[in-house]
Parts: structure tokens; sequence; C-alpha cells
């Protein structure tokens, strides 16, 4: 490697640290509250919440309100400056679906943004099941 090549792996390094660094800051100060305010509000529901072990680069949370119905929301980092949220669910009798996808700036984002990510998720989710209630109500009736 020459010299900028050299200086610029140096720089590349510095701006992977401070990337995580801000994911961490955002899970610290921004996830970690929306997620409490999301678990005190859906356990009048009898949702079951839990975080499963969150990995340094990725941080998922479980909603459950049956053992096969449950959303499944994770927050990652994409590159530098992009941080996700996925979510997929599962439905009894159904399985697994694919959710959505929603991104945002890293450095930007804060708890409403993190609120606003669990809440789309458990909107998709709910209206899923009620759809399927729906549907298997209009079977039996036909």
């Amino acid at each position: 490697m020459n010299q900028w090549q050299q200086q610029f792996a140096q720089q590349m390094q510095a701006l992977c640290s401070q990337s995580t660094q801000w994911f961490e800051r955002f899970a610290r100060e921004a996830l970690d509250p929306a997620f409490e305010s999301m678990s005190s509000f859906l356990a009048q529901w009898r949702f079951d919440i839990s975080s499963p072990k969150a990995q340094a680069d990725r941080w998922t949370f479980r909603f459950g309100l049956t053992e096969n119905g449950y959303v499944l929301v994770w927050f990652k980092m994409d590159g530098f400056d992009t941080l996700e949220c996925e979510y997929e669910y599962s439905l009894p009798g159904i399985g697994r679906v694919s959710g959505a996808k929603i991104q945002g700036s890293l450095r930007e984002a804060d708890q409403e943004w993190a609120e606003s990510c669990f809440q789309a998720a458990l909107d998709a989710f709910v209206s899923k099941f009620v759809d399927l209630g729906r549907h298997k109500t209009e079977l039996v009736m036909a």
C-alpha cells in the first residue's frame, strides 16, 4: 500500500468505529426507551415481549400474541450512516410472513423514529392477524 492508501484506510477505520459508536448510542438513548415504552403499553394486551440476546450490530425484539403468532423486529446498521429496521411476523396456520424494511439516517434517528418502526411492525402484524380471523369466519359461514 502506498502512503495515501494507508492514510485512507486509517480514515475508513475511524469512520467505521465512529458509526459503531453512533449505533451503540442510538441503542442506549433511543431504542431501549422506545422498547420500554412499547412494552409497557402492550403488556395490557397480554403480549409476550422479549428481547433475544442482541448482537453487536443487530438488536432484535419479539412481540407475541400466541406461540405461533408473533412479530420480530430488528434494528441494524447498513453502511456508515444508514439504520435499518426490518420486521417479519408469523401467523398461526400460515407461518412466517415477510414484513418491510424501514431505513433512516443513523445520525438523525431518535426515540420517535424507533417507536414509529415498532408501531409499523405491530400495525402490520395485528392487521394480518385480524384478516386471518375474518377469513376463517367467512369460510365457516359459507
